[in-house]
């Protein structure tokens, strides 16, 4: 299965057949037709951007430095490595917090 954007319009190729997925776009643009109103607002661009730099990170550490320091520390102790999927990183936030509280 493979997911391709054209713009507003998404194609989903499933077995070698293309199908495309209008509904979100119409959903969007034409509120009505699903018996509820339009819930877009327009945001100022100031704001928006101001937004933007809040959310991006500022340095390659995801957290406090003396967290992740530590972080680091149990991850060796443990013989943990850094996760390479989603998952991975689920099971190893659970694991961390685990024992950074077992240390509390």
């Amino acid at each position: 299965m493979r997911l391709l954007l054209y713009g507003t319009v998404t194609a989903l190729e499933v077995y070698e057949i293309s199908v495309l997925i209008i509904r979100p776009y119409i959903m969007f643009t034409c509120p009505e037709l699903y018996n509820t109103i339009d819930y877009l607002c327009a945001a100022d661009g100031v704001k928006l951007e101001c937004c933007r730099q809040q959310c991006l990170a500022k340095t390659v550490v995801p957290c406090d430095d003396t967290v992740f320091e530590l972080c680091c520390i149990i991850m060796q102790d443990s013989g943990w490595d850094f996760p390479y999927s989603a998952r991975e990183g689920i099971d190893l936030y659970i694991n961390l917090h685990r024992e950074i509280l077992s240390l509390l």
